[in-house]
């Protein structure tokens, strides 16, 4: 852990100093002008080293615009350049407000009250780095922190790709010579041999799955994309025969680099860099800033990398979400704090409504639902008819048939098509309410501000403001000067889609109903082969995801409501034909409503909304707590730890000071929350319990040998498919590896 104890980490600290201090030298040599540089600081000679690396990386970009490379090159430079593309499309990410690690300044550990998670929190850093696996461990149990369980969204998992050479050229021959093989074993000049392993999200840049060649352009495509089988008599989504794709850190060449997950949902980086492209990173802050306190890497830290190409039934999220939980909680005796972003949100939702009551009460503490899409992102609609023109330039990257072909045969894309969330509910006394607060607020909207006021005071006298636990509509949730997309008053930043549709084509509207998703899925808007599509995509809907229930576990429904995120296209023309070039037809409009850029304000808080209404009137009488916390807001951000009091809350975050972020708040996004400090902050302050009165341990921790944890976090049995849900024969195996490990160092 050498990389995640030697680096700052990331905290909330006086803006203005900071900033004021990061500039004052840059403006000094710059005349007066702002560039940003890169955080880490380099010796004369590692400079110069740089330089030289650059040129020589000039003359070789040189090359490949004559030439592509050539499929034997193994140099390991990675794809970056179209991998940021495609994420900041498919999360409508601007330029990154944390442009580099200089903005990172004053480490978290700094903090008194929380200097680590062992024993009295007190321990120095020194002293900590020195304690074995078990000593580590048990301090842990005696201190106030909870094991965590981070799952990322779609898109934030690295992926490798196995190639089994002999049954892709046989099986797949026009996969195995896009990419420029023709052999699968001999030498000679003119042989072409695949390795046995490549990255493959993000793939390099001059290895045959290139997404920015020439030669190989189609590859990658060919090799990530899915197909739909229905061999076994159930239509789904299958691999490229002779290939295996999975999560960075659980095929052979990756797995002693696995760091039990944690490498698989850091960032998309490869490991061999220099450098780290920040609009890469995913959950490396957060997983830096809880291991520099103490927790271990499949010991009371567990990071899911998944397959996230898939739907939510088809990856390995939920028995392996399950047995970290279990064995969490038997190695500390502690209950669980889970923080999922995005899709991870999904998978999370559709393994705590399958795990019993009873567990739940047991190991869960909390579920952090950071920018859920629980109705669906209908960025993902808008990317699947159109593609990413961006991610094309010069006659490289992949054009947008190639892209579509992508999308079109992925399980996830049709796992966020719109749910029908609002047609099964419709009647629900809660969203009855819903209506009758945003109708309450347009009334407001056209009165002066003297009449609102006394019109509000009235209701309130009368016991009459729908949602009384939503802030007062007339408060002020956002700093207007920082923010210009997003009313300053609490206005409830929700859309009732009931009656808004997500996509027109040639005046016909597309409801968010379950009918007229299935007449999209049919007509051929996301693949051409229709009835298997549309036969997979029914038994998607049919996972219980779009009824929203309650997972019955203490809750934050972490949201945004300053970006224009879309919600609607509208097209003159039918997107699922296309011209001549197999280019889709552009809509002639977008509509937005605010959102964090990919999932909308009322994605997130739909559920949330149902959820608080539960607990509130005990209409489900398992129901938990639920606190919706909208970042980048003013109101009521109290400071940590973030304890509920009450269902809403604000969260303070980086940019909202404005200061050289820009003053729509577009920097502080869906993707960009992960790196921003104050939300670093807020996932470690949420897993430290301050109250000492309240017992932590509820359990019998299990005491294993020295060795029995360094097997937990090498071989990392809770993400392995081939070991079932037994925590007793993961203990088993982990004891057994310590036995073998010590006899070998005996006999040495």
């Amino acid at each position: 852990n050498a990389e995640y104890m030697g680096e700052p980490l990331p905290t909330r600290v006086d803006k203005e100093a900071r900033e004021m201090e990061m500039r004052r030298p840059l403006l000094q040599s710059n005349g007066g002008q702002e560039t940003v540089t890169a955080g880490r600081p380099y010796s004369k000679l590692s400079r110069a080293v740089f330089v030289a690396a650059c040129l020589c990386a000039c003359v070789g970009l040189a090359v490949l615009f004559v030439v592509s490379a050539s499929p034997e090159q193994d140099n390991k430079v990675a794809d970056v350049s179209f991998a940021s593309v495609l994420l900041n499309d498919m999360m409508d990410v601007q330029e990154p407000f944390l442009a580099d690690e200089s903005h990172v300044t004053q480490p978290l550990s700094a903090q008194p009250a929380l200097a680590s998670c062992l024993g009295d929190g007190q321990l120095p850093a020194d002293q900590m780095a020195r304690l074995s696996e078990k000593e580590k461990l048990a301090l842990f149990i005696k201190g106030r922190c909870l094991p965590v369980v981070l799952i990322p969204g779609i898109l934030a998992s690295r992926l490798r790709i196995e190639i089994d050479c002999p049954t892709l050229r046989d099986k797949s021959p026009e996969a195995f010579e896009s990419c420029g093989w023709n052999a699968c074993e001999g030498k000679g000049f003119k042989k072409s041999i695949p390795n046995k392993e490549y990255d493959v999200w993000v793939p390099d840049e001059f290895a045959p799955l290139s997404v920015v060649g020439v030669r190989h352009r189609n590859c990658w495509v060919n090799l990530f994309k899915m197909h739909l089988n229905d061999s076994t008599g159930t239509v789904q989504f299958t691999d490229t025969p002779g290939v295996k794709i999975s999560p960075y850190g659980l095929t052979p060449e990756t797995k002693e680099y696995s760091n039990c997950g944690t490498s698989g949902t850091d960032g998309l980086n490869p490991d061999h860099l220099p450098f780290r492209n920040k609009q890469l990173q995913v959950f490396r802050f957060v997983s830096q800033a809880l291991l520099s306190r103490g927790y271990q890497a499949g010991v009371t830290m567990f990071n899911l990398p998944y397959d996230w190409r898939r739907e939510v039934e088809s990856t390995n999220v939920q028995l392996a979400m399950e047995k970290q939980i279990r064995l969490a909680y038997r190695l500390t005796g502690k209950k669980v704090l889970v923080v999922g972003h995005s899709m991870g949100n999904l998978n999370t939702l559709y393994t705590l409504n399958r795990m019993s009551q009873a567990d739940k009460d047991l190991m869960i503490h909390r579920f952090l639902a950071v920018n859920p899409p629980f109705l669906g992102a209908n960025e993902v609609v808008y990317k699947g008819i159109n593609g990413i023109p961006a991610a094309v330039g010069l006659g490289f990257g992949l054009d947008v048939p190639a892209q579509r072909d992508v999308f079109h045969n992925l399980g996830s894309v049709l796992e966020l098509l719109p749910k029908n969330s609002f047609e099964i509910h419709r009647d629900a006394a809660w969203l009855q309410e819903v209506r009758q607060r945003l109708a309450l607020e347009s009334e407001l909207m056209l009165l002066d501000a003297d009449s609102a006021r006394k019109r509000w005071q009235e209701l309130v006298d009368n016991d009459n403001v729908p949602l009384p636990w939503f802030p007062n509509a007339l408060a002020q949730c956002s700093n207007k000067a920082a923010f210009d997309k997003r009313d300053p008053r609490c206005f409830l930043p929700f859309v009732d889609y009931a009656t808004h549709p997500f996509l027109e084509i040639v005046d016909e509207p597309i409801h968010w109903d379950q009918a007229s998703v299935d007449a999209i899925v049919k007509r051929g808007v996301f693949n051409r082969d229709t009835n298997k599509t549309f036969e997979l995509f029914s038994r998607i809907t049919k996972n219980g995801l779009n009824q929203v229930d309650n997972p019955n576990v203490a809750m934050d429904v972490v949201y945004m409501a300053h970006v224009p995120t879309r919600n609607q296209e509208r097209f003159t023309s039918d997107p699922s034909v296309v011209d001549a070039d197999g280019q889709p037809p552009s809509p002639v409009e977008l509509v937005s409503e605010v959102g964090d850029g990919s999932v909308t304000a009322t994605s997130a808080l739909f559920a949330g909304i149902k959820w608080v209404h539960e607990f509130i009137h005990k209409t489900n009488p398992n129901a938990k707590e639920v606190m919706l916390v909208e970042y980048c807001s003013s109101f009521d951000s109290k400071a940590v730890p973030y304890k509920f009091n009450g269902p809403f809350k604000g969260m303070l975050c980086e940019c909202s000071a404005g200061g050289y972020f820009d003053h729509t708040g577009s920097s502080c996004n869906h993707r960009n929350i992960l790196r921003d400090p104050a939300f670093v902050e807020y996932v470690v302050e949420s897993s430290f319990v301050a109250d000492t009165s309240v017992p932590l341990v509820h359990g019998v921790p299990e005491v294993l040998p020295e060795n029995a944890l360094w097997y937990l976090n090498t071989e990392c049995p809770v993400l392995d498919r081939s070991i079932p849900m037994d925590i007793e024969e993961i203990l088993r195996r982990a004891r057994a590896a310590a036995d073998v490990k010590l006899q070998n160092v005996l006999n040495v």
